[in-house]
């Protein structure tokens, strides 16, 4: 009872109304991903500081912790130590655990580059007239991954005034087979000095969890009404799901 109070409360500093148990059965569990392990090192950090599966990992933990504070869900993580996990393996691990979102951790090591960039699932050929969904597992939730990548950019933006890079469209492997909408997150530069040192301090953490956190609130809430938001266009042709061009270096 305590404990639903206090998510009561917070919804609404949040300015998101409360979840119905109805909701729920929306999005009713979440996978994370965090990205590389083991002796996939991943992006390396300046500095000698942690590098990117290290830090995937412990932002996997703290966001988790975080999402606590949302009522119904379940939130799971593909792997909870160092340890290397295939892509197709990730993507089973998520169907096992009938996740409703997939959202995949990392970072990148362009120094050149200052803020963040959002991958979504690419149909591999356009769907029939007829057909109930695309032909590739997992793309029947093109639309709502795009929906949650909008929603997510702003609010990563938002709390940590970052810009978003770019939300594109990309045949990853972890994308195929997986049963629910998903996006693979890039976080930003390791190779770039002052922001290593800050996505590897106890704040900086803090500061994308939130906004990673106010982003999955926005879209509960967002399903709860029923509701879609229509993906910006740029002009690009049909097929090229670019929603924000990557800014010159």
């Amino acid at each position: 009872m305590k404990k639903a109070l206090i998510s009561f409360a917070l919804s609404f500093s949040l300015g998101i109304a409360p979840l119905s148990a109805g909701a729920a059965e929306r999005l009713k569990t979440l996978i994370l991903d965090p990205g590389h392990g083991g002796q996939e090192l991943g992006a390396r950090s300046a500095g000698g500081l942690a590098g990117e599966k290290d830090l995937a990992l412990s932002l996997a933990m703290r966001l988790r912790e975080r999402l606590r504070d949302l009522p119904f869900l379940k939130v799971v993580s593909t792997r909870t130590d160092d340890y290397s996990l295939a892509a197709d393996d990730r993507a089973s691990r998520a169907n096992h655990h009938r996740g409703d979102l997939f959202i995949s951790l990392h970072f990148y090591p362009d120094p050149y580059r200052s803020g963040f960039v959002i991958l979504f699932p690419k149909p591999r050929v356009k769907p029939r007239a007829d057909a109930s969904g695309w032909h590739v597992p997992g793309e029947t939730h093109l639309d709502m991954s795009l929906t949650f990548a909008e929603i997510l950019a702003e609010e990563l933006t938002n709390a940590t005034k970052t810009p978003c890079l770019g939300i594109i469209s990309a045949r990853l492997r972890v994308f195929k087979g997986l049963r629910m909408p998903g996006v693979f997150l890039e976080l930003g530069s390791l190779a770039n000095p002052v922001r290593a040192k800050e996505l590897n301090s106890s704040e900086g953490q803090k500061v994308v969890a939130e906004g990673i956190y106010r982003a999955v609130a926005r879209y509960r809430r967002l399903l709860e009404l029923g509701g879609h938001e229509e993906p910006v266009s740029t002009g690009e042709p049909e097929g090229d799901r670019i929603i924000r061009k990557l800014s010159p270096k």
